[in-house]
């Protein structure tokens, strides 16, 4: 039965891969052009194992395998994000989620604009969350019973739940106070 599963999930979560294989070319072309570097590994599809960047030679211990400049990276320092960032750290009910609500508003802007800088890294991110457990059928969750992951899809489930309500009730605070 485990192998079962674990074939259809692997399947599951491969065939939206394979669809952004366009995607992920222009990904790891936007990486090397802004000053990126991978050694040792190349980007090549390995059905058996589903993997995409896969190591060319041997990786020795404590060898480092890529570098990924600053400026790729979506921070609350980037200028951009740090905008947000002002603004929230100063009402004092948003400091805990600060950085958070930082990056997501800006990108939540940003995401929607084809000649944003990062349009690569996001083109690539998920359109459809059908292969994450968070969004399994009961019938497929029943593929899983018997099996440690079942208990951590609940646990993920429930903590997603309870940021959720908090995200409303911070809304509320926004719209209300």
């Amino acid at each position: 039965m485990y192998y079962i599963y674990c074939i259809y999930f692997m399947n599951k979560i491969s065939d939206e891969f394979q669809k952004k294989e366009e995607e992920r070319i222009e990904l790891f072309k936007w990486v090397i052009e802004n000053g990126g570097i991978s050694t040792n590994m190349e980007m090549k599809y390995i059905d058996i194992n589903n993997r995409y960047f896969v190591a060319s030679n041997l990786i020795k211990k404590g060898e480092i395998i890529n570098i990924i400049p600053e400026k790729l990276l979506i921070t609350k320092l980037h200028p951009d994000v740090k905008m947000y960032y002002d603004i929230l750290i100063e009402i004092p009910f948003f400091k805990e989620y600060c950085e958070q609500l930082s990056i997501c508003s800006w990108m939540s802007i940003e995401m929607d604009d084809p000649n944003s800088f990062f349009f690569p890294y996001f083109n690539y991110l998920p359109k459809d969350y059908t292969c994450f457990p968070f969004y399994y059928t009961d019938e497929e969750l029943s593929l899983l019973k018997g099996t440690s992951f079942l208990n951590e899809v609940f646990e993920k489930k429930k903590q997603l739940l309870n940021e959720v309500e908090e995200l409303k009730v911070l809304i509320y605070h926004i719209c209300f106070n």
